[in-house]
């Protein structure tokens, strides 16, 4: 229960962090988070059946046939949530469309910022960190109250039955401890650099807004 709830408050997070982002970009004017947590609160509806879409259409991703086409589908709609904070008349199907309107044309830039993303929090921020807590020894201190529960569980017998189907399989018992606290070090460094990832995209957001403003002057001058 704590970690649903913990969960949510995290997926509440991805939505209001938008509204806040562009309060941040308009005004310069940092606000307390739970300020902008009424853009989720108040079309929870559209939000819970927004996020239903993505994860059915992520879903996909089980399937290696889907991979690139589900990799386009997710790089259309890398705005929904952007959409959604700031755009409070549409459903979420209406989100998706319009995400994808937006991206459509500027397929290049939007993949090049979202690959520096991805770069920048899921492989540099996390990978330094984890240079960081080796080189200072870190690791060894957690280590130690991890190798004391990993021995209380059988994992001789788990390897044993999967040799069974596989013989040549072996675990390293003495990398496991390191690969969990690493594993962990690395998805608390991601989570906390989703305010980073919002405000690129809501950079990206307001830019193709702009230049859709712009083209619009043009057209009726």
């Amino acid at each position: 229960i704590i970690f649903l709830a913990a969960f949510w408050k995290y997926l509440v997070a991805m939505g209001s962090l938008n509204s806040m982002a562009n309060n941040l970009i308009c005004s310069a004017k940092l606000d307390d988070l739970s300020i902008h947590n009424d853009t989720v609160n108040r079309r929870l509806g559209t939000y819970v059946s927004l996020l239903l879409i993505l994860s059915l259409i992520s879903f996909l991703g089980v399937i290696p046939l889907f991979w690139i086409p589900l990799l386009v589908v997710m790089i259309f709609l890398c705005l929904v949530f952007q959409v959604f904070a700031l755009e409070e008349n549409l459903n979420a199907i209406e989100i998706c469309k319009k995400s994808a309107k937006m991206i459509k044309g500027n397929f290049l830039k939007a993949s090049l910022l979202l690959f520096l993303l991805y770069v920048i929090s899921y492989i540099m921020i996390p990978e330094l960190i984890n240079y960081a807590f080796t080189k200072l020894s870190i690791y060894e201190i957690v280590n130690k109250p991890l190798e004391t529960y990993l021995a209380t569980l059988p994992l001789m017998e788990v390897q044993s039955m999967i040799q069974m189907f596989v013989p040549d399989f072996s675990l390293d018992f003495s990398a496991i401890p390191k690969t969990i606290a690493s594993i962990v070090v690395s998805t608390v460094v991601i989570c906390y650099t989703l305010p980073l990832r919002s405000i690129c995209c809501t950079m990206l957001y307001k830019d193709l807004e702009l230049k859709k403003l712009k083209e619009k002057k043009i057209k009726e001058l």
